[in-house]
């Protein structure tokens, strides 16, 4: 195969690789030390902006993180609180509930006794009356004495069983009397505790409301 020319166009030169070299350490030259110097003061300055930011956002997040912790603890015991409020709530309920069926009942049984006792008192007054009656024809009429004593003596028999009944009336009718003032106390001492916890409740749940609406 014979041997081929290059062109001279395309032969090496050295004159022209000088040039080359020459052209680009011109170029390299053109650029300003300054301005690379203010680029990467400007690019550093950027980087720590950007870390100075994730800085404060990972102690931001790091606050908030604490203060949810802290809003769960809070709400948790707060949860707890009124849990055992409503336990009491009820508990007393039931119980003012029990109290006020025996009061029920008391003044029924109590009103009952009454009635009793103000019969008896009647039955005990009309008898007095009988046996007054009695002893008043016996003073007046001597010759028929003998036949009222038998009946004076029964009818007072009849009058001290009547007096017996009547104080025992009286005895179960201040016992039913001071059991119903002692219920009656005891049922305005539960309204007085159901009030203060319904107030309490009320006070939990307007602060759950306020820091709910503060932190959301």
């Amino acid at each position: 195969m014979p041997f081929k020319l290059m062109s001279p166009s395309r032969r090496w030169s050295p004159a022209r690789a000088q040039d080359h070299a020459d052209s680009s350490r011109d170029i390299i030259l053109d650029v300003d030390p300054e301005t690379v110097r203010k680029g990467v003061r400007s690019l550093m300055q950027q980087v720590a902006q950007i870390e100075r930011e994730r800085d404060d956002y990972k102690t931001e997040l790091c606050s908030l993180k604490k203060q949810l912790k802290e809003s769960q603890e809070n709400q948790s015991n707060t949860d707890v609180k009124i849990n055992n409020l409503l336990t009491n709530i009820r508990t007393l309920q039931e119980e003012k509930k029990s109290i006020e069926a025996k009061l029920t009942q008391t003044q029924t049984g109590y009103h009952a006794q009454l009635d009793a006792l103000q019969q008896k008192t009647e039955e005990c007054e009309h008898l007095c009356e009988k046996v007054t009656t009695l002893e008043i024809k016996m003073s007046t009429e001597p010759d028929e004495k003998s036949q009222y004593e038998d009946k004076l003596e029964k009818m007072k028999q009849e009058l001290n069983r009547l007096e017996t009944e009547k104080r025992n009336l009286q005895k179960e009718v201040c016992h039913s009397d001071s059991r119903a003032t002692e219920m009656e106390l005891h049922r305005m001492s539960l309204d007085g505790d159901l009030q203060r916890l319904q107030m309490m409740l009320q006070e939990k749940e307007a602060h759950i409301q306020v820091r709910w609406k503060r932190d959301y």
